[in-house]
């Protein structure tokens, strides 16, 4: 670990230089703590008004290109979405209406997110090469994705013409519903490289069941003995993790490979949010103390530690393939004072000691590079500001 006391200078670099355009909020930096010194702070700004003020960046590839939305965030007001790249915020424009949203990048630049036309509604979209293309709707108002993979696959959810809400697959400019297990209801969350989706839904007796669709067949994953299960992540081996009831009334964090449905160790309360390709799952459990975040590794829970340990509680946002894990602690008794932190090898970093005021993450590339916001008071989208926490060059994890 590292330890410095110098106060981090953060230089923001904005895309537009005109009148228009507001000034970021002073970056309220602190001291490094120990552990944070090899890392930097950069303020991302946000768009020219009416686009302006708040922003929050989404996703982060591993060419540091940037994805999320910025505008003032209160309901009602003008948000767009953005790329932000070497210090440059690009507004990527709307599909004729007045708001859109970033929020996935992949590794060749493909942006998806949501926009409203021009009729309204929202539709998802996928942006490439400063082209936004509206990727249509299942007869409903109302698409939003969930996952981009590395192909520009994009799938999500979306209403239909009977006002049901269905998973969806967009690929080579088409959109296909892919069904439910039997009931009105179904989501996708996560598509991997191979095209293998994951998602939520209802079935005929109207509980919610985990389901991977592959290659146009959709397939009940089952429970771990209860009435429900949803999933969260699928790796590029094809298991899968998320939480389900067990016979107990209990929910459980699990994996799902080969057919077959194990619980996780911990509990008695757990979630699988994130898993590599080569197995490590990272997610939640709450034993009665407060909400724990946990690596599982070699058969066992390993706790990532805390903040505040009179009131233990971490989150877990994601994990990268090196089995870095970002998410947030609370660092007094109130759940909305909260620091970014980074995981890695037993070591539980405080990203959010950078930052004298409340951080959140949303994302990290494969450099540990992560993205997220800083905000004052109550955590709320109008008083959001992105930043990015930057590996420093040639630093020791690089």
């Amino acid at each position: 670990m590292y330890r410095t006391a110098a106060v981090l200078a953060v230089v923001t670099v904005v895309a537009c230089q005109d009148a228009t355009q507001p000034a970021p909020p002073p970056l309220p930096t602190a001291p490094a703590a120990a552990g944070s010194g090899d890392y930097e702070l950069v303020a991302l700004g946000s768009l020219p008004l009416p686009a302006g003020f708040a922003s929050e960046p989404r996703d982060i590839n591993n060419r540091g290109q940037i994805v999320g939305w910025s505008g003032p965030g209160l309901p009602g007001s003008v948000r767009h979405a953005f790329l932000w790249e070497d210090g440059v915020m690009t507004d990527l424009g709307t599909l004729g209406g007045r708001d859109s949203r970033a929020e996935f990048i992949n590794e060749t630049g493909q942006v998806a997110g949501w926009s409203s036309p021009a009729g309204g509604g929202t539709n998802a979209f996928l942006w490439e090469d400063g082209v936004m293309q509206d990727l249509g709707n299942l007869g409903g108002s109302v698409t939003r994705p969930t996952g981009l993979n590395a192909g520009g696959a994009v799938v999500g959810f979306g209403t239909t013409a009977s006002g049901a809400t269905h998973a969806f697959l967009a690929r080579d400019g088409q959109m296909q519903d892919l069904g439910t297990l039997g009931g009105d209801f179904s989501t996708a969350v996560a598509v991997s490289n191979r095209g293998q989706i994951v998602g939520t839904s209802t079935t005929a007796t109207g509980e919610e069941h985990a389901f991977l669709w592959d290659a146009g067949s959709l397939q009940d994953l089952g429970t771990l003995g209860g009435s429900s299960s949803a999933a969260s992540a699928i790796s590029e081996a094809g298991a899968v993790t998320g939480r389900s009831t067990d016979s107990a009334g209990g929910s459980r964090a699990f994996v799902w490979e080969g057919g077959v449905m194990r619980a996780l160790p911990g509990g008695p309360s757990g979630d699988g949010i994130a898993i590599t390709n080569s197995g490590i799952v990272a997610g939640t459990i709450d034993n009665g103390s407060g909400t724990h975040g946990v690596v599982w590794m070699s058969g066992q829970a390993i706790d990532l530690g805390s903040l505040f340990p009179p009131l233990p509680r971490t989150f877990v946002v994601r994990m990268n393939e090196r089995g870095q894990v970002v998410g947030f602690s609370n660092t007094s008794g109130s759940v909305s004072s909260a620091h970014t932190i980074l995981w890695e090898d037993g070591v539980l970093r405080d990203l959010g000691s950078l930052v004298a005021a409340n951080s959140f993450p949303n994302a990290l590339n494969a450099s540990g590079d992560v993205v997220g916001v800083f905000t004052g008071g109550t955590p709320t989208p109008d008083t959001f500001h992105g930043v990015l926490w930057r590996r420093r060059p040639g630093g020791p994890m690089r």
